[in-house]
């Protein structure tokens, strides 16, 4: 593989405090001082490349395009910022050159502003024109290597600042033809782009992370040395326990990418020892004779919402954070084993207890189920934890009657064994980790009617008396309606991807205002970041 890439997010966060967005730099706290913060940041930047180059990672994915180019209709406010921003950038990306690193800078399709939308009317073929024109200031004005492009995810809800990225490409055909456009502007500037297939669900290319014939429209007739397909692991977003998607074996022909998280926002953000190791080795091996897979890109700070405020290989780094990066690359660069990195990176008595810890935690939260699709997507192999929220209500509860039949099989004295095993390896927060897994393995039970509710609300009370300042828990076990949630999520799930011909008539189509109408009238069932953090849900359902 030619590009070992690493996102470089972590830099940009100076003194994060409370729940932090760790998908988007807070320019508006940056802001507050630019040049001054963007000073600090340089200094971050240093300490951060220097780590990673020494482990080996030669690429960097670089936020973002936006406050990289300006345009003569921005107001004079955006355009001196935007002007702070670019000789910042420049000593970034320098750095970064002369550290042999390649630079590619992300951007989403489409960012905007008032001004943006004014001048283009909100068109999408007139926004889609000011993209082009920005990636080819982008490619001439700085020593970059190329462009990343998200398009089927937009900024959260409580983003803050001067841009604030939306969807712009709903079909499969207007993907194609931006795609063309694109690629003949980095191929003139002799640059490369990467094209991320990831999406939530939105609009009719919502389903391109796993339907081959959205795959297929999207780059119909595009054969170029400059694009690369980059795609995650599943057909969904960083959770454990999915196949590798098999789209990466689909076109031959494109030059792909394999995308992995290492801080895992689904499983603890670095507050617990999850090792990503044996997970991607597995990986690793299926791709072992892909000859067109030319890169790996890791996210080892971006992604999710969390008051777990550590910054990988800064402040207050999680080293189980800086384990997992380290083994995503050695796997796929040096094809070391799993247990020879953990011996090498943390000592021999390592390996014993995370071996026992990634067994109960991959039995407690995600053993149990089969997949299922709703609409253009897959559900998630856990709904009942989304970052640092566990959230029990009648509409979670309904769906795990459904989908799964029973709790995980744990027998007691394996969570003494990981006691010993982590008293062993000097785990210094084993009652912290044992006790939250014992805590998830009542959980599980109660949503399988296997024991009391009211014993799991004081077992939860005493938990976080001990251990508060992570995990956040509502838990409503209110049963009215619960035999209708049950009927309304078995007829709107399926249990394959192919969609069914109901599927194909009303619930991808004409259903929208009905889901919309139902994520209302639920509305308490759901999760409270939905409301206030993470992109709109009737967006998600369009």
């Amino acid at each position: 593989m030619e590009y070992y890439a690493i996102d470089c997010i972590g830099p940009f966060f100076l003194e994060p405090k409370g729940t932090v967005n760790w998908s988007k730099i807070p320019f508006f706290e940056l802001e507050r001082d630019i040049e001054r913060n963007m000073n600090k940041v340089v200094r971050q930047f240093t300490t951060y490349l220097s780590r990673i180059r020494d482990i080996g990672y030669n690429t960097l994915t670089l936020d973002d395009l936006a406050h990289m180019v300006t345009f003569p209709f921005y107001d004079e406010q955006t355009k001196s910022k935007i002007e702070v921003y670019k000789e910042y950038y420049s000593r970034l990306i320098r750095m970064a050159k002369d550290a042999g690193m390649y630079v590619f800078i992300n951007s989403d399709v489409m960012f905007n502003n008032p001004s943006i939308e004014q001048h283009t009317g909100g068109e999408s073929k007139e926004l889609h024109s000011l993209l082009k024109i920005a990636v080819k200031k982008v490619c001439n004005e700085y020593p970059i290597d190329g462009i990343n492009l998200r398009i089927g995810e937009s900024d959260g809800i409580d983003v803050k600042g001067d841009f604030h990225s939306t969807l712009t490409l709903r079909t499969a055909k207007e993907a194609n033809v931006l795609l063309k456009e694109l690629l003949l502007v980095v191929e003139e500037a002799e640059k490369e782009l990467i094209f991320r297939t990831w999406t939530v669900g939105a609009y009719e290319i919502g389903d391109l992370i796993w339907n081959k014939r959205t795959f297929d429209k999207v780059f119909q007739g595009i054969r170029s040395d400059h694009l690369i397909v980059s795609m995650k692991y599943g057909d969904t977003d960083f959770f454990s326990n999915l196949e590798l998607n098999p789209l990466f074996f689909h076109n031959p022909e494109l030059r792909m990418m394999i995308e992995l998280q290492t801080r895992r926002e689904r499983d603890g953000f670095g507050t617990n020892p999850y090792f990503v190791g044996w997970d991607y080795f597995k990986y690793k091996e299926k791709l072992e004779n892909m000859h067109n897979l030319v890169g790996l890109s890791v996210w080892c700070q971006t992604g999710g919402w969390s008051k777990y405020n550590d910054i990988t290989f800064l402040k207050n780094s999680s080293p189980w954070n800086e384990l997992n990066t380290i083994a995503a690359l050695r796997i796929f660069k040096d094809h070391a084993l799993p247990e020879q990195i953990i011996r090498q990176t943390m000592g021999k008595d390592m390996v014993a207890f995370l071996r026992e810890y990634n067994s109960l935690y991959h039995r407690l939260i995600y053993s149990g189920g089969k997949p299922f699709y709703f609409r253009r997507s897959r559900v998630p192999p856990v709904v009942w934890m989304f970052w640092d929220n566990v959230t029990i209500s009648p509409f979670i509860k309904a769906y795990y009657q459904v989908a799964f039949k029973s709790s995980p099989q744990i027998d007691e004295g394996e969570f003494l064994t990981l006691r010993t095993l982590g008293a062993q390896a000097g785990i210094e927060q084993i009652d912290f980790l044992t006790e939250t897994l014992k805590l998830f393995y009542e959980l599980r039970k109660v949503l399988a009617r296997q024991t009391s509710e009211k014993s799991l609300i004081e077992n939860i009370a005493t938990y976080q008396e001990r251990f508060s300042g992570f995990y956040t828990f509502t838990i409503d076990m209110n049963q009215k309606s619960t035999w209708l949630k049950k009927m309304i999520l078995m007829l709107i799930l399926r249990k394959q991807s192919a969609y069914r011909l109901i599927d194909k008539l009303f619930f991808v189509t004409l259903a929208t205002p009905l889901f919309r109408l139902m994520a209302w009238k639920y509305r308490r069932d759901l999760p409270e970041f939905i409301d206030n953090k993470a992109m709109h849900l009737n967006l998600l359902l369009t």
